[in-house]
Parts: structure tokens; C-alpha cells; sequence
């Protein structure tokens, strides 16, 4: 999920900077941005389980290629910046700029985490709806992603 992001923002990114720091940076700020999103989702019932934290740090390690302690650097940077945010805005802002697929792909891993305690919670699906607006994911795209990963 995270490595297909991770590769169409960077080709973005190194289109416009050479493929120089400034992708590099841009890397660990859409892997943080991700990261809040994946742990606003995870907390809106009030209750993050060790589920959700583990498929977000899978996550991490999986799609961002990074060491066990890196991921966990990286998830407690996000986890702060999540608890000091007022608004999604600074984190969805990267994603906007994504390829539908991909954003489709994020919708899905968001769905993933929320629905790994078999409980469907409104307060979840509420924070996956205001993403999905923010980055341009119609319902009916967010909906048809949730029941792919409701059928496994």
C-alpha cells in the first residue's frame, strides 16, 4: 500500500528537484503524513488496539523499506504530530497530488486497520469519510474499497 505511494510522490517529487535531499525529506514527511492519518483512523473509537498499531507499523516497514527501529522512530514522530494536530489538512495535502490508484490503495489500508477488530465503529468511518474528501476519494470509491477488505 505505502510503497506504491512512496513511488509515485517520489517520481513526482524527483521530477521537480532532480531526485536530489529534497526527495529524500519529502519521502520521510509523506511517510509521517501517512502514518498520522493511519493512527487518526486508528484512534477515533478512543481505542488504538495492538492490531491496528501493528498493521500500521507493518506498514512502515514494508512499504517504506525501513528497519524495525526506523518505523518506530518514524510512528512515534507521527504519533506526536497526530496528538498536536488541530486539523488533517497538513497530512492529507501531501496525498492530494496522488494518482487515483494509489489513493484508492491508502483508502484501503485505512479500511484495513479500522475493520481489524471486526467492529465497524461510526466515529472510524467518519475520520476515513473526512480523509477521502480531503484527498478527492469519492464514498462510493471508499465504500467499494472497505468491501474488498471486508470480504478478505
Amino acid at each position: 500500500m505505502l510503497g506504491r505511494l512512496k513511488d509515485a510522490f517520489l517520481s513526482a517529487v524527483e521530477r521537480k528537484d532532480g531526485g536530489g535531499g529534497v526527495a529524500q525529506q519529502n519521502e520521510r514527511e509523506l511517510a509521517i503524513a501517512m502514518t498520522a492519518l493511519m493512527i487518526e483512523a486508528a484512534r477515533a473509537d478512543e481505542v488504538q488496539t495492538d492490531i491496528e498499531t501493528d498493521l500500521i507499523r507493518r506498514a512502515l516497514t514494508d512499504g517504506f523499506d525501513l528497519s524495525t527501529t526506523d518505523a518506530e522512530r518514524l510512528f512515534a514522530e507521527a504519533a506526536r504530530r497526530q496528538a498536536d494536530a488541530v486539523d488533517l489538512h497538513q497530512f492529507t495535502k501531501l496525498a492530494k497530488g496522488l494518482p487515483h490508484d494509489e489513493k484508492i490503495a491508502f483508502v484501503e489500508g485505512l479500511w484495513r486497520i479500522v475493520l481489524s477488530n471486526d467492529d465497524r465503529d461510526p466515529y472510524e468511518e467518519a475520520v476515513i469519510r473526512r480523509i477521502c474528501s480531503l484527498i478527492y476519494v469519492s464514498d462510493i470509491d471508499s465504500g467499494a474499497a472497505r468491501q474488498r477488505v471486508a470480504a478478505g
